[in-house]
């Protein structure tokens, strides 16, 4: 069951990792993506909107295929990439990805404490994953997944996400 979840740790050196944390932080260009829907959560009205920003530098793209060719066995390649960028109390909806295998990357330096966990629908169960910084995440992008909600005091969860397909 859980054998669909990969999950790895101290994925980039802390160079790259605080460059890359550097180049999302100074992204100029954000979508507003999600949905209108709101629900109760602790008395307080959670809105599902967060922002995007297509990684359009293929330089990025490069780099993180190098350093995950090293950790998955299959040969891909990334045909979609974004930062996806939720404020405080913020999380997603359930939703599936494009692609075969979601690769998400998590840059921040993170305290469990504040939430922002990852949850991953297999079969009739929810599992939880963490947020932790320089953690990747692999799973097939068809599972039902969403971001829950956070309380990092700056104020914003990162993630970047990688949409791959298998390379023949």
């Amino acid at each position: 069951m859980q054998e669909q979840i990969k999950i790895y740790d101290n994925v980039l050196d802390d160079g790259l990792r605080q460059f890359l944390v550097n180049k999302f932080f100074g992204l100029k260009t954000w979508e507003l993506h999600g949905s209108e829907t709101k629900e109760e959560i602790n008395d307080s009205k959670i809105v599902r909107n967060f922002f995007y920003s297509p990684i359009a530098d293929e330089t990025i793209n490069h780099l993180f295929t190098y350093h995950l060719r090293r950790l998955i066995e299959k040969r891909f390649k990334v045909v979609r990439s974004y930062v996806n960028c939720y404020s405080l109390n913020n999380g997603s909806d359930w939703h599936q990805d494009d692609g075969e295998l979601t690769f998400l990357y998590y840059p921040q330096d993170w305290k469990q404490e504040y939430g922002g966990e990852t949850i991953i629908k297999i079969d009739d169960r929810e599992v939880p994953v963490s947020y932790k910084s320089n953690r990747l995440l692999v799973f097939p992008a068809k599972l039902y997944h969403k971001a829950k909600p956070h309380t990092n005091p700056v104020g914003f969860r990162f993630t970047v996400a990688f949409k791959t397909e298998e390379k023949e």
